[in-house]
């Protein structure tokens, strides 16, 4: 199930973006979209049901290379029943609707707020990177002056 999310403020976010340029802004992407992801995880694993709490264990966030998140389920080491689990409780089956919709339930409660999280934590990114890119190239500058 591949579920997308509207973010309320990307315009601001973006027009801040493409100003400070495309190193900062992938790293500040990277560090806002990873908070609130990481969140998010932590709000699903929350609200999933616990029978024996091998499913809360399994579940997390990643972020890949281009700024898209994902939380779900991680790949189980040694339980190959825990998949289905999650299958019969959240999805539909053979026989019937799921028994338990926990998953999607649990994330669209959730969107909303972490839309606000991407942006905000984008936002600080942005500003503290940028910070370590001016830091840098002062002392680049100073060390420049000093040989000539």
């Amino acid at each position: 199930m591949k579920t997308g999310m509207k973010i309320d403020g990307i315009d601001f976010l973006s027009k801040q973006m493409k100003a400070f340029g495309p190193t900062v802004s992938k790293k500040a992407t990277k560090t806002g979209v990873g908070k609130a992801a990481r969140r998010m995880a932590r709000h699903v694993r929350n609200a999933a049901p616990s029978r024996t709490g091998r499913l809360k264990k399994q579940i997390g966030a990643k972020v890949g290379r281009n700024g898209i998140a994902w939380v779900g389920l991680r790949k189980p080491k040694s339980e190959t029943n825990l998949l289905g689990y999650y299958k019969t409780l959240d999805l539909d089956h053979q026989r019937g609707r799921a028994y338990n919709p926990w998953f999607e339930n649990a994330v669209e409660s959730f969107s909303g707020e972490a839309s606000d999280m991407i942006v905000r934590e984008t936002t600080k990114a942005l500003y503290a990177e940028a910070t370590k890119v001016y830091k840098r190239s002062l002392q680049k500058n100073a060390r420049s002056k000093g040989r000539g």
